[in-house]
């Protein structure tokens, strides 16, 4: 059943998976007095059948389902055609940095621990929708840095970017990447040795936004750190400004 308290047309369209009735509640209702049309789903099945037959903009996912794993579900979803454009937000009781980087490996765009503030749900989702989504069927390379040539900059002997894998080769071993960390990487990689603004990632990931919301942008950029970067030697905050890929901070040792 789909649900919205607005009079007019709905904002956005949103489902909701929970096993717990009185959070799925709880939360649709809330969703729906912000003007949302909201369905409901108990069970990875009922969600399964319920994308099936309809297209929604945002999937608020809880993990612990009674019939499967959400991260299982997550990874069908953003993997398939099922989840098609839609921003997936996973909302658990998982409260470790581990559990976040798993959502977020998985393909979730964002990831809410519970208890949360019904406020900060309605604004992470409204920056979202603010923020047009790439079609998760473009090829990998046109994520990247389009109007960035190949350069002297964005070259290196140790780090190289695989487009056809997704990938990248960090001193001859290969890290696999996130369709947005691969975004993130290949555009900081073409303007190698000076920052790129925070609103410019977001385009190379999500396309022209209305927003100057950085949410999303720093929880993506953490976990790519997380994976090429775990000193923080190579990615580099310019606070307030933007993000800096220092090649130089990793250069292999002399011998």
């Amino acid at each position: 059943m789909v649900r919205s308290d607005s009079t007019g047309d709905p904002r956005a369209s949103i489902l909701v998976i929970e096993d717990v009735a009185t959070v799925r509640r709880l939360i649709a209702s809330m969703l729906a007095k912000h003007g949302f049309a909201v369905a409901e789903a108990e069970d990875w099945a009922e969600a399964v059948a319920q994308l099936d037959q309809t297209s929604f903009d945002v999937v608020l996912l809880d993990l612990e389902l009674p019939d499967g794993d959400g991260l299982d579900l997550c990874r069908l979803l953003r993997d398939g055609e099922r989840g098609g454009d839609a921003y997936i937000v996973i909302v658990s009781g998982r409260t470790t940095e581990a559990d976040r980087i798993q959502g977020l490996d998985a393909g979730a765009d964002d990831y809410l621990v519970k208890p949360f503030s019904p406020e900060e749900l309605v604004l992470r989702i409204e920056a979202m929708l603010r923020r047009p989504r790439r079609r998760l069927t473009d090829p990998v390379g046109d994520l990247g840095p389009k109007a960035d040539p190949a350069t002297p900059a964005g070259q290196s002997d140790w780090l190289r970017l695989l487009p056809e894998r997704q990938a990248v080769e960090l001193h001859g071993s290969t890290v696999e990447l996130t369709k947005i960390e691969y975004a993130l990487l290949a555009r900081l990689l073409g303007h190698a040795g000076s920052v790129v603004q925070r609103d410019d990632l977001i385009e190379a990931c999500w396309g022209p936004s209305p927003t100057d919301d950085h949410h999303l942008l720093s929880v993506h950029v953490a976990n790519l750190r997380r994976k090429v970067d775990p000193d923080g030697e190579l990615i580099r905050t310019r606070r307030g400004v933007g993000y800096l890929l220092d090649l130089s901070a990793s250069l292999p040792a002399a011998t």
